[in-house]
């Protein structure tokens, strides 16, 4: 398990987890690719923060992804390679769907095609230029 985002010493200490800490993509992008292609599934589930691009990264290289229901992510239920989960279910569904989604290659393997294909490539340099010409 790839882990971005919280500190390590934020997190308890597992065999099956790498801990990464938050990354800059200026300046580490080469190494967050190289995570998120070794990723199988990309799974982002809060009930608060609702960064969709993180789900647009994971789609890029084409990772599907597990989210959950709240708003800012209700826009990315309709991508190719996206299961989306209510949170109000709890965690023992989520659990249950994360294992059935890694323990099914074939379903895995039609989530990861479907978000190959979703044609994502160049949506980071998209928002960037958006965001410049918004502040200018």
């Amino acid at each position: 398990m790839e882990v971005i985002g919280p500190g390590r010493g934020d997190l308890p200490d597992r065999s099956y987890m790498s801990l990464h800490g938050y990354i800059n993509k200026d300046q580490d992008l080469d190494k967050l690719v190289a995570i998120l292609d070794r990723c199988d599934l990309g799974y982002l589930f809060s009930r608060s923060e609702g960064v969709p691009g993180s789900v647009l990264e994971f789609l890029s290289r084409g990772v599907p992804c597990l989210i959950s229901d709240i708003p800012p992510m209700r826009s990315l239920t309709h991508l190719p390679g996206v299961v989306s989960l209510p949170l109000a279910q709890g965690a023992a569904i989520i659990g249950d769907t994360l294992r059935e989604l890694l323990a099914l290659p074939d379903r895995l393997r039609s989530l990861k095609a479907a978000a190959a294909a979703s044609n994502l490539a160049g949506w980071q340099e998209q928002a960037q230029c958006i965001g410049c010409w918004c502040r200018a």
